[in-house]
């Protein structure tokens, strides 16, 4: 998939007066996001806490892995 400006964006979705309003919405909304080192540093605090789950063929603990964890929440 082809990535497009928040302008361009803008363009395609949206017409007349709305279309400032929609650039600083997302522009607001981007400076909320977490960054790749915000989840980082939230996974090594979590991990003090030893998060776990149970893998289900040998119902033993398992442990994740930074990259492991944040590759299922990442957008592909």
């Amino acid at each position: 998939m082809e990535e497009e400006t928040l302008e361009e964006a803008a363009d395609r979705h949206i017409y007349g007066d709305k279309r400032k309003n929609f650039i600083r919405g997302a522009k607001w909304q981007m400076d909320r996001m977490y960054s790749e080192e915000d989840m980082r540093e939230a996974f090594k605090g979590g991990s003090k806490m030893c998060w776990t789950d149970i893998k289900q063929e040998t119902q033993e603990p398992y442990y994740y892995d930074f990259n492991e964890w944040y590759n299922q929440f990442k957008k592909k």
